[in-house]
C-alpha cells in the first residue's frame, strides 16, 4: 500500500524517538520494503540497520555513537532518507512514548539477551564467540545510555512545547 510520507510519518509517531535511540536509520526511506501499512497503520518489520549493525550486515563503527545525531538525521527531511517521513511525525506523542520506558527497563532487557545468548553460545559450542559478544553488549550498553539522555533531554522540550 502506497501512502504519502506526510500520513505515514503520522502512523509512525509513536516509535520515532525508539528510531532514533536505536539508530535504526533505513526504517523508512525509498525502497526499504521495513514498514507494513494496512487499515490505517503502519509497522515497522526490520531493525536490521540499528544498533551497531548496517541494514546490509557490516559495522556501523563510529558512526554508532554515544551521541543521537539522528536526532536531527533522522528528523529533517533535508537531510533525505527517513527525515522525508518522519519529520511529519507528531513529536509530542513520540516524546511522551519514549519518557513512558525508564532507562532501568532497558537496562534490565540488555541483560536479559546477554544472559540468554551466551547461555546458548555456550551451549552451542561457541565460547570462543563470547568475548566479542560481551564487548559488542558493553558497548551498546554503554552508548545507548547516553543516547537515552540525549533523547530524554529533547523529548523533554518537545512535551513542553
Amino acid at each position: 500500500v502506497k501512502v504519502n510520507p506526510k500520513k505515514l510519518g503520522v502512523m509512525l509517531s509513536a516509535g520515532v524517538f525508539v528510531d532514533v535511540f536505536l539508530a535504526n536509520w533505513d526504517v523508512v526511506g525509498t525502497g526499504t520494503g521495513n514498514i507494513i501499512v494496512s487499515d490505517g497503520s503502519a509497522t515497522r518489520i526490520d531493525p536490521g540497520g540499528a544498533l551497531t549493525f548496517r541494514a546490509q550486515g557490516g559495522r556501523k563503527g563510529q558512526k554508532f555513537s554515544g551521541a543521537a545525531g539522528e536526532l536531527k538525521t533522522m528528523l529533517d527531511p533535508s537531510f533525505g532518507g527517513a527525515g522525508d517521513v518522519l519529520s511529519y511525525a507528531d513529536a509530542s506523542a513520540a516524546a511522551k512514548e519514549f519518557m513512558s520506558v525508564p532507562f532501568s527497563s532497558v537496562t534490565s532487557v540488555i541483560k536479559s539477551v546477554h544472559s540468554s545468548v551466551s547461555a546458548d553460545l555456550k551451549r552451542h559450542g561457541m565460547t570462543g564467540l563470547l568475548s566479542e559478544w560481551d564487548a559488542d553488549v558493553k558497548e551498546i550498553a554503554s552508548k545507548l545510555k547516553s543516547r537515552h539522555s540525549d533523547i530524554v533531554k529533547h523529548a523533554a522540550a518537545v512535551t513542553k512545547g
